[in-house]
């Protein structure tokens, strides 16, 4: 492939992530964009490479916002509708090509290659789910989000239970589906923090609440570790308790 194919290839992928990005309203995690320069960017879906507001976001905006009691069972479907449309627009065989064909490309720079990297993973994970499951959870979000407004004012967890119950099912199902060498957890996070795992959020969260509690409770170690931290001695904790010793 010539350079010249391999940047109309690039371009093509690019002109691709960006129509989904104006249906659901932002860049899928890590896609190709623009720069101001024409140049191709890697960087995380904000400022200027995202979409502006979409179809799927505005539709949800409005349904927070101004849409009238009662509205919810239409919202839902149309959600569930444009959710389809958005996933078929995902697992478009000719994205798949033209990801695979620069995935072996040898006159990319590195961001452009981080970039082909990426959006290949987001497509094979996709291609993964049907778009029936797609448009179900578009659906269950929407009419959970009612549910949970309803039982809000009348506080009553009980009501919003049974549909909370079935969207965790369906999430789990579509998160096995997708990333099934992640475990479960660790796949969710990856959504929203992409190679983020339950370890390290542990070990950070460990930092947090011992610096936290040292700061206002400069006391003398425990024995054994305070169960608030953790079920046993971390080496964080060990570390604090050496601290205060000395």
């Amino acid at each position: 492939m010539t350079c010249a194919a391999t940047a109309a290839r690039y371009d093509e992928l690019c002109t691709k992530l960006k129509k989904i990005s104006h249906l659901e309203g932002s860049l899928s995690k890590h896609a190709a964009c623009r720069g101001e320069e024409g140049g191709v960017q890697y960087q995380p879906l904000t400022g200027e490479c995202a979409g502006p507001a979409g179809a799927m976001g505005l539709m949800g905006w409005d349904e927070q916002t101004f849409m009238p009691p009662g509205a919810e069972e239409a919202r839902a479907n149309q959600k569930a509708a444009l959710a389809g449309v958005i996933h078929e627009a995902k697992v478009d065989p000719k994205i798949g090509e033209l990801v695979n064909g620069l995935a072996v490309a040898t006159d990319l720079d590195i961001a452009q290659q981080a970039n082909v990297r990426e959006a290949k993973e987001k497509y094979e994970r996709n291609t993964r789910i049907s778009t029936e499951l797609a448009s179900k959870m578009a659906q269950l979000e929407s009419e959970g989000y009612g549910a949970w407004v309803r039982a809000r004012e009348s506080n009553d967890y009980d009501a919003f239970a049974p549909i909370l119950s079935e969207i965790l099912e369906l999430r789990k199902q579509m998160l096995r589906l997708a990333k099934p060498e992640m475990p479960l957890y660790d796949a969710a996070v990856d959504d929203f923090d992409p190679r983020m795992q339950a370890d390290r959020l542990t070990e950070i969260f460990d930092m947090v609440i011992a610096q936290r509690f040292f700061s206002l409770f400069p006391l003398p170690p425990f024995n054994p570790p305070c169960p608030l931290f953790c079920l046993s001695p971390s080496p964080l904790w060990q570390a604090s308790e050496r601290k205060l010793e000395t």
